[in-house]
């Protein structure tokens, strides 16, 4: 009994002995925790999340700490803010701003970030996780990511047409390819006005920084028009479209369109039997080998016939046909050609190559003029979309009527309507 007591004695002794030995390491103060540092940013562009939507991802990826094996060490957070966050190590107060759902373990050296909001930059760091807090912040956080800015609607096109307030310039485009991106709202539409048109003078950040934000459309709309309650003859107008987000922030500026407004005009001639002054062009009569002028507020004027390709009497087949052809020297100052658009009125522009000296007139056909007045001393060129839109008696030796209308592009070299 008493050899039994003994060893008891022994046995609890020695596990003491061997407890006090066992005196694990304790983690490293946050303070003193060494944070991951050589952090990178990568935009990935546009993901889909897994619930469907359109938004674009970050792709953080840093340098271990040297502390990964310290005791306690978990392992990362990643935060971001849309400006550099301060030094603040409080856990309640960056849990604000952390990126991640869960501690990124340790070994983990990388982490992809999926935002649904666009049109904004944001800064991210790293800081290393023990159980005893968080570490000071990685070496980057001055640095933001570009982020993805919401890419414009494409193909912007001015056109001039007309309403019920008079002449129109309309601007179509084609969706933004972001338009399916979940942050993006609406279109603007920013316009520019000046006196006169200056080649060169004008880029989509001036329009944006001078001009005046004239409208706020849906994402599904792919037109505007301004009508004559909001614009002026004789102006030049600059126009661009830039998605908006949400918050209304703009995305990026790319590509402009510009046009003037145009002299619009219609007119009826009536042709007749006979011509007694084949070369006298003050008259919209009509006949073969008739030249006929049309006098556009004081611009260039549009000088072509509405006579035959060879402009003998026999010829009964009808043209628009350029002074070019004219058997008289008194229009070879003025240079002028056609070629068939087809038939839709609403073409906004014209090739510049392809023009002919003469083409049919046919019904319905709307036709581009290109021609150039020498007599000016600019050699200037203009362009002109004319439709026919009535015509009744094309043989010669009879009356009828041509009805055409005619709008006149007023910025020389321009090729659009």
């Amino acid at each position: 009994m008493k050899s039994f007591f003994r060893l008891g004695i022994l046995v609890l002794s020695l596990a003491a002995f061997v407890g006090c030995g066992d005196d694990e390491e304790n983690p490293i103060d946050p303070s003193q925790l060494d944070p991951p540092n050589s952090v990178t940013l990568e935009n990935l562009g546009k993901v889909t999340t897994a619930n469907g939507s359109i938004g674009f991802a970050v792709k953080v990826t840093w340098a271990a700490s040297s502390d990964e094996s310290s005791s306690g060490f978990k392992g990362y957070n990643v935060y971001r803010n849309e400006e550099p966050l301060p030094s603040d190590t409080t856990k309640t107060y960056l849990d604000g701003f952390k990126a991640n759902a869960s501690e990124i373990p340790k070994g983990t050296l990388t982490f992809t970030d999926t935002l649904l909001v666009s049109n904004t930059n944001y800064y991210y760091h790293v800081r290393s996780v023990n159980d005893d807090g968080i570490s000071v912040a990685s070496d980057n956080g001055t640095q933001p990511v570009e982020t993805y800015h919401l890419m414009p609607p494409t193909n912007i096109l001015v056109s001039n047409t007309t309403d019920g307030n008079g002449k129109t310039l309309k601007v179509t485009w084609t969706a933004s390819a972001d338009a399916d991106f979940t942050d993006c709202n609406k279109y603007q539409i920013w316009r520019l006005e000046r006196t006169s048109y200056v080649a060169g003078s004008i880029t989509v950040d001036s329009i944006a920084a001078k001009g005046t934000m004239v409208s706020e459309l849906s994402k599904t709309s792919t037109e505007f028009t301004d009508d004559a309650l909001t614009i002026s003859a004789g102006k030049v107008y600059y126009y661009t479209v830039v998605s908006t987000n949400t918050s209304n922030d703009l995305g990026h500026l790319e590509g402009f369109e510009f046009n003037a407004i145009v002299t619009f005009g219609s007119n009826k001639i009536v042709y007749e039997a006979a011509n007694p002054n084949p070369n006298d062009p003050s008259a919209f009569s009509f006949a073969l080998g008739k030249v006929i002028s049309l006098q556009a507020a004081n611009k260039d004027s549009i000088d072509f016939y509405l006579g035959t390709t060879n402009d003998t009497a026999n010829d009964t087949d009808l043209k628009l046909k350029s002074p070019n052809l004219a058997a008289s020297g008194n229009y070879a100052d003025r240079v002028s050609g056609f070629q068939v658009l087809g038939a839709d009125w609403n073409a906004v522009s014209t090739p510049i190559s392809g023009f002919s000296d003469s083409q049919d007139c046919l019904i319905n056909n709307v036709y581009s003029i290109k021609f150039t007045n020498k007599a000016t001393g600019t050699g200037e060129t203009h362009y002109v979309k004319f439709q026919i839109t009535d015509l009744t008696s094309t043989a010669t030796g009879t009356t009828g009527t041509i009805t055409f209308k005619y709008n006149l592009q007023t910025v020389p070299g321009l090729p659009r309507f």
